[in-house]
């Protein structure tokens, strides 16, 4: 069966020497190549357009804010959130990284305290 395929097969690609003149499967030789396309013609730009002048009209002047009104020495700043939400977030999410990784739940809450640690840290050199 081998010695079948193998003498069929060179039989078929016995026609497709150097000439050129070899059958083709669905080439009935009614194909004809398409015509060369002509060049394009390169693109050229018309010269812009001159932009007409007006005269120059003054601005009236910017109106001048006003100052923001003075708060009395006594006023505290605004309190401190006990938990920075963006800290938490993070810390969260670094912590769920190391629980699919493999990592164990202790080894977890310790990614999580380190990772709100050093946001807090952070935001607070930064001024966040």
């Amino acid at each position: 069966m081998r010695s079948i395929l193998f003498v069929g097969a060179a039989l078929l690609l016995a026609g497709c020497g150097d000439t050129g003149e070899g059958w083709v499967p669905g080439d009935d030789g009614k194909y004809e190549a398409p015509a060369a396309r002509p060049a394009p013609e390169p693109l050229v730009q018309a010269p812009p357009a001159p932009i007409p002048q007006s005269p120059l009209v003054e601005a009236p002047p910017a109106p001048v804010p006003s100052p923001p009104p003075m708060q009395p020495a006594s006023a505290s700043p605004p309190p401190i959130p006990l938990v920075n939400t963006h800290c938490q977030a993070v810390a969260r999410q670094r912590a769920a990284d190391a629980r699919a990784n493999g990592y164990s739940f202790e080894m977890e809450d310790l990614i999580y305290d380190g990772t709100y640690k050093d946001c807090v840290q952070w935001d607070s050199r930064h001024g966040r």
